[in-house]
């Protein structure tokens, strides 16, 4: 029986159709975590501002950020409802186009979940009140780089919401259930200088041993403290955890390839270097940055600015940024 095509047609339409499908998953979820993060809280939602979770826009990243960064986290999803913002899907999907502003094609893509107002309001956070209300948002959770575009999530669970007897222990439920759905997603946790929220706590202590193995909870922890380098002063609470003071909150070690520290967009080039330098001689993960604004095409001018721009990694330290991440890699 004849099919109407050569044999070599049909090869070159199965060649043809896995090229496609591979560009599509290489688009949902092109990156993991890099071996030395310079990543940037770009701020692309906030309910209080003429920037809501709902509304439709296209940002662009600054051009200190493209060439400066190598990880970016969207800010931020409110935990009540765990909607993706229609900007977030907007910006992800620029990866590896070339437009303006677009993100560049190795830039790893994280959704920030949470951060500390929505830790105050809701609280607790709906996902977060039973193994199985976690587990239900981890199947939907775990679509999200196929739906829009991302690598992975940023779990900012902080004061309030994190103090919930059983935010810790469902959030590890949510983490290993998203694992078991998609093994490639990237988690991390943000946390405070001093261990001080519960189920912070309780993640990191559920993450790893006191031999630094892993147990498949967040990829790493980011130390939340933006002045100066003055992070690196707490990375022995994280990292040594275990052989810290009786009673100390965190009784484990987390490798120190799994601990980023963090930096201020408004801070100087000195105080960046001295993070870059650090990351590199202590082996850490990285530097996260609190905060970059993204552009309004429709405008050219900021979106989001806190504080009146003063902490802004785009208008901020310049190409020291672009120096920091040559430093790391």
């Amino acid at each position: 029986m004849k099919s109407g095509k050569s044999f070599l047609d049909v090869v070159l339409l199965v060649v043809v159709s896995v090229a496609v499908a591979s560009s599509v998953v290489g688009l949902a979820a092109a990156n993991g975590l890099p071996r030395r993060m310079l990543g940037m809280y770009v701020l692309l939602a906030d309910d209080t501002t003429a920037y809501p979770s709902n509304r439709s826009w296209q940002p662009e990243l600054p051009a200190t950020i493209q060439a400066g960064s190598n990880t970016v986290f969207f800010t931020f999803i409110n935990p009540t409802d765990m909607r993706v913002p229609p900007a977030f899907a907007n910006l992800a999907h620029t990866r590896g186009t070339n437009k303006r502003g677009a993100i560049p094609a190795s830039t790893t893509i994280l959704f920030s979940i949470g951060g500390e107002a929505y830790s105050n309001r809701p609280n607790p956070w709906p996902f977060l009140a039973s193994p199985g209300a976690a587990q239900a948002m981890a199947a939907q959770v775990a679509q999200w780089p196929k739906l829009y575009g991302c690598d992975g999530i940023d779990m900012d669970l902080e004061t309030g919401a994190g103090d919930d007897p059983t935010a810790g222990s469902n959030a590890i439920i949510f983490f290993k259930a998203l694992r078991r759905l998609n093994p490639d997603i990237v988690i991390t946790q943000p946390v405070f200088g001093y261990p001080q929220v519960d189920a912070e706590n309780y993640i990191v202590n559920n993450g790893w041993t006191k031999s630094g193995a892993w147990l498949g909870g967040a990829n790493a922890v980011g130390i939340m403290v933006y002045t100066g380098s003055q992070s690196l002063q707490y990375v022995k609470n994280y990292a040594d955890g275990s052989g810290q003071w009786q009673g100390f909150p965190i009784k484990v070690n987390v490798p120190t390839p799994s601990v980023l520290v963090g930096a201020c967009g408004c801070g100087s080039s000195s105080d960046v270097m001295t993070l870059a330098h650090a990351c590199v001689s202590q082996n850490l993960g990285g530097i996260m940055v609190w905060y970059a604004s993204a552009l309004d095409s429709a405008t050219g001018r900021p979106a989001i600015q806190y504080g009146g721009g003063t902490d802004d990694a785009s208008v901020n330290v310049g190409q020291g940024w672009q120096q920091a991440l040559r430093t790391m890699l």
